[in-house]
């Protein structure tokens, strides 16, 4: 990030691509500010909640993959997304 400062870009100037891909990938829907994408860690605490939930309600040897996609938030799939990494490297001067 740092280099992107440097190099003089902001993070409204590289708008362009973060805004693109977060849209794309159902991150958000509609336009975004640079400082309203870093709320988004906002959207992981509850998911790590139910992530909790899921491993104490549920027998260790019965924990799949398939048993949480179908009793969580699909929402669980973004913690395993790399978008939101590079779409916060790419808002130099905001986080």
């Amino acid at each position: 990030m740092e280099l992107l400062v440097e190099a003089g870009f902001s993070a409204q100037g590289l708008g362009f691509w973060w805004g693109a891909v977060g849209n794309s990938r159902g991150m958000w829907d509609g336009l975004r500010t640079p400082e309203s994408i870093i709320d988004l860690w906002a959207d992981i605490a509850p998911v790590l909640g139910s992530l909790d939930q899921f491993q104490l309600s549920v027998p260790s040897d019965e924990q799949t993959f398939f048993r949480l996609s179908n009793e969580i938030d699909p929402s669980v799939s973004g913690l395993g997304s790399c978008e939101l990494i590079a779409i916060w490297s790419l808002t130099p001067a905001v986080i």
